[in-house]
């Protein structure tokens, strides 16, 4: 009997109305907006849902247009549930890496678009 390796990351995905979103695809798509310098997309739980939301940090000479891309981001891409910008992402003094965990143990501040109109909701 051989052992296989399993590759990949279990949340690397996610089922939605019968609908696979693959998270990264979503990452590296609005990580192609003009304007967006990083993203990350990280899945949070609220009330027994599993929300995908889009954190961001934009390049210094698109910060005063960021009202346009988020529209354009919510217009792209509905499955997003929030946006949350920031000047820079938090780095894990451990890893090194951008710190997610920080961020979906934060759920004040997101940017929703609904009806032509952002607003900022907490989960």
């Amino acid at each position: 009997m051989a052992n296989y390796p399993i590759l990949g990351r279990s949340d690397d995905s996610i089922s939605r109305d019968g609908k696979i979103i693959y998270l990264f695809e979503l990452k590296e798509s609005i990580s192609s907006i003009n304007g967006v310098q990083e993203c990350e997309i990280i899945v949070i739980q609220s009330n027994n849902k599993n929300l995908i939301t889009a954190h961001i940090v934009l390049n210094n000479e698109y910060r005063q247009n960021s009202e346009n891309i988020i529209k354009n981001i919510f217009k792209l891409f509905p499955e997003i549930d929030g946006v949350k910008l920031y000047d820079f992402f938090g780095i894990n003094a451990t890893s090194g890496k951008c710190d997610k965990d920080a961020m979906a143990h934060n759920k004040d501040g997101y940017l929703q678009y609904k009806d032509e109109v952002i607003s900022v909701i907490n989960f």
